[in-house]
């Protein structure tokens, strides 16, 4: 009964379509600036905070969200162009420490991809279970297209802890 009299509370301009937000603690984290910036906005005002640009490539169904117990440390896990990268949920900064220089390289590890360049990504943001990512990979269908196998990589460090082979190895 009361439709008509919504009014908008704010709005961003820049804002990127197809991709999931999440809001965590009254801070939105969106796409925008044409998709190739991560955006830390004001849940309430639709402020601002930070912009993170530069990640042309980026998948576009979302990021996850990571904090230690403590709370001190609090990051948005994404992958871009076939690698993982972590950045700081508070200022957005890249985390350097995390894997080599910032980013861990999804072909590491992976059959028929380590070593060349050929394109691997996940599609999706994956799953955060405690301190572990885990997620799977985007596998074409030529022969040599690498497996899609199912990884798990420790959040503060970047490094890959287990790995299912969803095509068994020998042995």
């Amino acid at each position: 009964s009361n439709v008509s009299q919504l009014e908008a509370a704010w709005f961003y301009p820049h804002g990127a379509t197809g991709f999931n937000p999440i809001v965590v603690d009254d801070v939105m984290y969106a796409l925008g600036r044409n998709a190739s910036a991560l955006v830390a906005l004001d849940a309430t005002t639709g402020k601002e905070i930070w912009i993170h640009d530069g990640l042309t490539g980026i998948i576009t169904r979302g990021v996850n969200y990571w904090q230690s117990q403590d709370g001190k440390d609090r990051r948005l896990l994404f992958s871009i162009n076939g690698y993982l990268q972590a950045i700081d949920a508070r200022t957005g900064k890249s985390i350097l420490s995390f894997g080599k220089n910032g980013i861990v390289d999804l072909r590491e590890g992976l059959r028929r991809a380590e070593g060349t360049d050929r394109r691997v990504q996940s599609r999706t943001p994956g799953k955060v279970w405690k301190n572990l990512l885990i997620m799977g990979s985007a596998a074409g269908e030529a022969w040599v297209t690498p497996p899609g196998d199912i990884r798990a990589y420790d959040i503060p460090t970047g490094k890959r802890v287990w790995q299912f082979h969803t095509v068994p190895e020998p042995g």
